[in-house]
């Protein structure tokens, strides 16, 4: 990791930063159905989104690839695009020398804007690599993992039903709150018809399984999920009993000043905290509590944050 330390920017000690942008929930959260549709001409359908997927693999052969396709697959055996962007080119450099990131994009089925974002994120990155001598990111030295659609069952149930207010997979189960981490507690449901709803037990999804099975063959060094609704950045913990008793990961003052840092890194103004405190209401079985409190994703080292603030950019009209 020496050459990360000593680049023009080194960020140490980042216990796991998600741009998590959700929205602000009554404590009624029975799903409703929306009266606007998206514009397809401005958002991509889930058919459309796969074949863009399809096109940069295709277009940067030396640098985007798939994980493992037939293995990361939804409940209706649908693809979550499991991808790797690196310089597969550079065979001179061991895979364990590359910082690790895992990124994760469409776990709300009516959160259409991430998705948007990754293809705009892909596109600043890799035009950035390959035509400036002085890139945004270094994929000689970073391994970004991504997945890309994390519930395509449920996008394809917003796009058959028009009920653009959903929020589960095919059969309801809130992705965000079956995760093995305070699994159950109050911030999340029993009920089926709750949007809310946890599942039956922890990774009870197949959707859900592939970041337990991703973390089991990768020792990740950062970890981020985006989201849609409002301009927050969230840092962990979510659950009901870090909200009640104010637990909170060891180097969370490092973490709030990454979150600092962004919230004013592009010309819209971010909230940022642990998402305990910041929100007045609780999410147990969360995917970035999982990843802080199970996996202990606990450093990102990068050679620049632009790589952050990128993604700021690309996610910033909500």
């Amino acid at each position: 990791m020496s050459q990360i330390q000593t680049s023009t920017v080194t960020l140490t000690r980042i216990f796991l930063l998600c741009i998590n942008v959700l929205h602000v929930y009554t404590m009624d959260v029975k799903r409703q159905r929306e009266r606007f549709k998206p514009d397809y001409k401005v958002y991509h359908n889930l058919t459309s989104a796969s074949m863009t997927i399809e096109h940069f693999l295709e277009a940067n052969r030396g640098f985007v690839r798939y994980v493992e396709p037939e293995k990361y697959l939804s409940k209706l055996g649908k693809k979550q695009h499991v991808l790797r962007v690196t310089n597969f080119e550079n065979v001179n450099l061991k895979n364990s020398d590359r910082v690790k990131v895992l990124l994760s994009f469409g776990e709300h089925a009516r959160e259409f804007l991430p998705v948007e974002s990754l293809f705009q994120m892909l596109k600043k990155l890799l035009f950035s690599w390959q035509t400036s001598e002085d890139p945004d990111v270094d994929l000689n030295q970073l391994d970004i993992y991504i997945v890309a659609i994390a519930n395509p069952d449920g996008r394809q149930h917003v796009e058959t039903s028009n009920n653009y207010c959903w929020r589960g997979t095919s059969s309801g189960v809130d992705l965000n709150r079956n995760f093995d981490w305070e699994f159950g507690g109050k911030g999340s449901s029993k009920d089926p018809s709750d949007e809310e709803y946890r599942g039956i037990k922890p990774f009870s999804e197949p959707e859900s399984q592939t970041y337990r099975d991703l973390t089991e063959q990768v020792h990740f060094d950062g970890f981020l999920s985006l989201h849609s609704g409002i301009k927050q950045i969230y840092i962990p913990f979510a659950d009901s009993l870090s909200q009640r008793t104010g637990r909170a990961p060891e180097n969370i003052k490092e973490m709030l000043k990454l979150a600092k840092e962004l919230s004013k890194s592009t010309i819209y103004k971010y909230q940022y905290g642990q998402a305990a405190k910041l929100n007045d209401y609780s999410a147990d079985g969360s995917i970035f509590d999982y990843m802080a409190g199970r996996r202990k994703v606990n450093n990102i080292y990068l050679r620049k944050k632009n790589f952050f603030k990128d993604l700021l950019q690309c996610s910033n009209n909500m």
